[in-house]
């Protein structure tokens, strides 16, 4: 039971459990309803975010019969199977049964607009976790929901609060759209570029040297010439997590053929998952001395004279994002692009004299866009920190 600090206490705080406070509510939907209403299943709550940006209608004929409560605006939707997915609709519509629908008894008790930042916060996280009901497909029980304590300040405290998250939640938000229409921008002048009709299609290997890394194996985890290399796992799109780099031995002929230079990309090469396929980053040296590649990354190196290695970064990003990594790979459960694949991807790119302004252009777009999601690292630490500092701890 959490405990309110005495200096709460004297403030007028108390602790309740969520059942005190709040109704799960279970307005059943006439499925006969001949007026279409708005739906919002799993699949249209963001993680992280409490607005709702997109939904169903319910005269889809496809609509399952779990559908079938109905929520107003403003009331909290939490997902049972899901808890990072928490919602606060500005419309009443139609959900499942697997979202609960929670509002407040009483606003002179708490404020409506408190309750889903309760069930959004850390505190509350932690207590759902350590009650999962289930073993594979786990799930939140509403009874424990129920049982969940937590200080609640009083009235006037609450509207303060409220302020202060709406606040910091409006910036993450206005923050997120800005991220979202400078990567659209970003994408539109990448078609732009890498769609030019004027220019012949080529192979990609016509412009840049295109090789698969080498086959780990037991013959290669010892030697005189163990060196670091870098797998799929070390690739992210546009960055390289480096917290888990392996070695193996590579003789210095094979040091020729797999060592990495400045400005190359290295690209998935295979994934279970297609959306997956294809994410990549540049090398630039950010660990010392000699370091190779495994064949589950592909790397790219710009021909000189063929195309500026800076557009070539440039096209990499552009194939991960319109899919075409994805369109070359093959497989079923687990997708390859292969290194003759991926050679004969075909490009379109502008003439040797042009791609220094062009790479100018992208590469404000690209710091435009960089600008935009530290901006919106920055709101979510914010607003992160806030609910945190008023709602996390209970103390």
């Amino acid at each position: 039971m959490p405990e309110v600090t005495q200096a709460r206490k004297q403030a007028g705080w108390t602790t309740v459990s969520l059942g005190d406070v709040v109704d799960v509510i279970n307005d059943y939907w006439d499925r006969d309803t001949t007026t279409p209403e708005r739906l919002v299943a799993g699949e249209h709550i963001d993680e992280g975010e409490l607005r709702v940006r997109r939904w169903g209608m319910t005269d889809d004929d496809l609509i399952p019969p779990t559908f079938n409560r109905r929520f107003q605006q403003n009331d909290a939707l939490l997902h049972s199977r899901n808890i990072d997915k928490v919602a606060k609709p500005e419309f009443g519509g139609i959900t499942g049964e697997k979202v609960f629908i929670l509002r407040s008894k009483d606003e002179a008790i708490l404020l409506q607009d408190l309750v889903p930042y309760l069930v959004a916060s850390d505190h509350f996280r932690h207590y759902a976790e350590s009650r999962w009901a289930g073993s594979t497909n786990k799930f939140l029980n509403k009874t424990p929901l129920m049982a969940y304590e937590f200080a609640l300040p009083p009235l006037e405290e609450q509207r303060r609060i409220a302020k202060v998250l709406q606040a910091a939640q409006g910036s993450k938000l206005a923050s997120g759209t800005l991220v979202q229409s400078a990567e659209r921008l970003l994408l539109a002048t990448y078609k732009e570029v890498f769609q030019d009709a004027e220019q012949s299609p080529r192979s990609l290997s016509d412009i840049a040297d295109v090789r698969m890394g080498r086959q780990r194996s037991p013959a290669h985890q010892n030697g005189d010439h163990m060196l670091p290399y870098l797998r799929a796992a070390n690739i992210k799109d546009g960055s390289l997590d480096l917290s888990s780099v392996l070695e193996m031995n590579f003789d210095p002929r094979e040091q020729e053929i797999f060592a990495l230079a400045p400005g190359d990309v290295l690209v998935t090469e295979g994934c279970g998952s297609l959306s997956q396929i294809g994410a990549n980053s540049a090398w630039e040296s950010e660990l010392p001395g000699t370091v190779c590649f495994q064949n589950t990354v592909i790397r790219l190196r710009a021909i000189p004279g063929k195309i500026e290695p800076d557009l070539l970064k440039h096209w990499a990003k552009y194939a991960f994002r319109a899919g075409i990594f994805a369109a070359a790979s093959r497989g079923t459960n687990v997708f390859h692009v292969g290194s003759t694949r991926c050679a004969q991807i075909p490009v379109q790119i502008p003439d040797i004299s042009r791609q220094r302004r062009v790479c100018e252009r992208l590469s404000v777009l690209q710091l435009a866009l960089g600008g935009c999601k530290e901006r919106f690292r920055l709101a979510a630490l914010i607003s992160d920190g806030a609910l945190s500092l008023v709602l996390g701890d209970s103390a």
